[in-house]
């Protein structure tokens, strides 16, 4: 997340949703997180009309609608899907172990 926000911060806002409350302090203060956080439970998604396959999820909102939902980590399709459409290279990360 540190590097894509890096690269488009100038472009556009970015923020963090988590849905659960459990150790979101801590990932966001062990990761030096430089954009805004916010902890949203999963039923209140619903409220402002957000559909998320699963966690983790990067939405690409543009003027108050959801235009593109990147499922998953930044590995794999997800990564390649996320470079090409916001134009930017972001490193390549390990698959989490199952």
């Amino acid at each position: 997340m540190a590097s894509l926000f890096t690269q488009i911060k100038s472009a556009c806002d970015f923020l963090a949703l988590s849905v659960d409350e459990k150790g979101t302090r801590e990932f966001v203060a062990e990761r030096a997180m430089a954009f805004p956080t916010f902890v949203l439970i999963k039923k209140e998604l619903s409220t402002f009309g957000l559909k998320i396959p699963g966690v983790p999820a990067t939405l690409l909102v543009s003027e108050g609608a959801v235009v593109d939902v990147w499922p998953g980590a930044y590995i794999g399709e997800t990564k390649e899907a996320i470079e090409s459409r916001l134009q930017v290279a972001l490193p390549t990360t390990e698959r989490p172990p199952d």
